[in-house]
């Protein structure tokens, strides 16, 4: 008999035998059911914890497909974004940085998704922050038993289906219920007119009756209002119970990444006491029905959701804590991940060398399949890149954008090897026409371009990324319009990168900025494109070349 058979058997004799045991069970004492039902029970949990950790082993180091509901994932961004260095939502839209978040994002929890969001459109100019969050990440990413252990906890807490939870924390709106003393009123006048019948007898009923018909509609008017957060309450119980745990084994190694969070799980025990009387959802039986009856008529869960909320407005900044902890957790596990399937990649070097402001050998967007790696080297000057269409300019534009983002959040770059300086990263690369605000493409450019002059301006520097400057007007006015543009920019406190197909424009600024370019190349095949950065200024059009690739009329090529 092979070890499948041999597994097969018992797996049944096991089920049997259970069948057996919950049998004998309806016709013995309780004590005995505990003796008899534990052990399998035991079993039951502990196979449930191996096919969790299975899995978890399974999906280490793969992309996580999963829906994402950007308007909940933002929430604790935009409530948590005051008096940081962010990226807006021009320049993320521009670098396609969704598409990378949904790369990195192999989170297991909301809130590890929210704070991986925020994580990657917040810039830390900050080496020893950055070099502790990545300490962890490679904690996580060598130690197998530390991740599964982590992990596990993570899968337990899950997703809160509702979303709310993110406002129940940090949003300052959540107020104490108004006059809430009177639930309690309600909850001892229900018990008296209970104990009225001893005194009363048959006649108590008219005492219970209309105390009962009143709690009862106060609960369902109360709920009505308030229920949508009842899940998110149950949540919040979970997430202090998964910081709880991920921090009793580990609160040493964690406090050396800078992260304790021993004081605010202490200072919140009588929140987690509270929060454990909100039922949840059941099935429908006998007894379940009278469970339900008897939280509307003594309000228990009116009474516990008060007093939930002012413990919550109590310990907010504490619970703010718990939040934050459980979800950088999740999110540097995530990236871990993200790690092992992008393995070429590494960390950057921050420098302060004016004459060095950006270097970097090899680099590639992780978003291209098998990618041609480039070497570029930014002095003060900034630089134009020239070059045909589709030969790679706006992908460089885009690859550079990223990987200064990925430096200064994740602590690494898809290079071999990314110097740079601290800086902020700001674009204009994907402009349209704004037809509900009845703006043109030039408008709509013209304003955003304004916006980066403003960022030019600012105590620290920004990186300012270009493709095709005010391409929405005539040729004559847009040159002129650009180099002033491009020449102002370079005396502020930015790092300029810029792409044209305007060769007259960068050989006017040939002495300003340093020029690179793209090529292409034609020949019986077609277009084809080797995708390699070299130095000075593009001597190759592709334009009508594409035209008649692509069929035009051979008169359109006679003059």
């Amino acid at each position: 008999m092979n070890k499948g058979n041999i597994k097969n058997l018992l797996l049944k004799k096991e089920i049997i035998l259970s069948i057996i045991i919950i049998t004998v069970s309806f016709f013995t004492t309780s004590y005995v059911n505990f003796v008899l039902i534990f052990p399998f029970y035991s079993i039951y949990i502990q196979d449930k914890k191996n096919k969790t950790i299975s899995n978890l082993k399974k999906n280490w180091g793969f992309q996580k497909e999963k829906i994402r509901a950007y308007q909940i994932i933002d929430k604790f961004h935009k409530l948590n974004n005051k008096s940081k260095i962010s990226i807006d939502d021009y320049t993320w839209n521009d670098l396609n940085m969704t598409s990378i978040f949904e790369l990195v994002d192999r989170t297991l929890t909301s809130v590890g998704t929210s704070l991986l969001y925020d994580m990657l459109r917040t810039l830390v100019f900050d080496v020893d922050k950055l070099s502790r969050r990545d300490r962890l990440i490679e904690k996580v990413k060598n130690d197998e038993g530390f991740r599964l252990e982590i992990q596990y906890e993570l899968n337990k807490l899950g997703i809160d289906e509702t979303g709310e939870i993110t406002d129940l924390v940090f949003d300052k709106n959540i107020k104490n219920i108004p006059y809430n003393f009177v639930f309690s009123i309600q909850y001892f006048l229900v018990l008296l007119s209970f104990v009225s019948i001893i005194f009363l007898s048959q006649k108590a009923i008219f005492i219970i009756l209309p105390i009962t018909i009143i709690n009862m509609f106060t609960s369902y008017y109360f709920m009505r209002y308030y229920a949508h957060l009842i899940p998110s309450l149950r949540y919040l119980a979970k997430l202090m119970k998964t910081a709880i745990s991920i921090n009793k084994n580990r609160e040493k190694e964690l406090i050396d990444y800078d992260l304790p969070i021993s004081e605010s799980i202490k200072l919140t025990q009588r929140l987690r006491s509270k929060l454990r009387f909100l039922i949840l959802p059941v099935d429908v039986s006998v007894l379940e029905y009278l469970s339900i009856y008897y939280n509307l008529i003594t309000l228990k869960e009116v009474r516990t959701y008060c007093a939930a909320i002012n413990q919550i407005l109590k310990y907010q900044d504490h619970l703010k804590k718990i939040y934050e902890f459980v979800g950088t957790i999740d999110s540097l596990q995530s990236v871990a991940s993200y790690r092992i399937e992008f393995y070429d990649h590494c960390n950057p070097n921050f420098t302060h060398d004016e004459n060095s402001l950006l270097f970097c050998r090899n680099i590639y967007h992780p978003s291209v399949q098998n990618p041609i790696k480039n070497e570029i080297f930014i002095k003060n000057n900034g630089i134009i890149i020239t070059g045909s269409n589709m030969a790679g300019k706006s992908t460089f534009l885009r690859a550079i954008g990223l990987n200064t983002i990925l430096a200064q959040t994740l602590f690494m770059c898809h290079a071999d090897y990314f110097s740079l300086g601290f800086m902020n990263v700001s674009s204009s690369i994907n402009q349209v026409d704004d037809v509900k605000r009845g703006k043109s493409f030039y408008y709509t450019e013209a304003e955003r371009l304004l916006t980066l002059i403003s960022n030019s301006n600012q105590s620290f520097r920004t990186l300012i990324i270009i493709d095709e400057m005010l391409k929405g007007t005539n040729s004559k006015e847009r040159q002129v319009a650009s180099l002033n543009i491009l020449k102002y920019l370079k005396n502020q406190n930015s790092l300029v990168i810029t792409a044209t197909h305007d060769l007259t424009l960068a050989q006017m600024l040939d002495k300003q900025f340093d020029n690179f370019h793209f090529t292409d190349d034609v020949n019986s095949s077609g277009l084809n494109f080797d995708y390699k950065l070299k130095e000075g200024i593009s001597d190759t059009t592709n334009a009508l070349k594409m035209l008649k690739i692509l069929g035009f009329p051979d008169e359109f090529f006679t003059n």
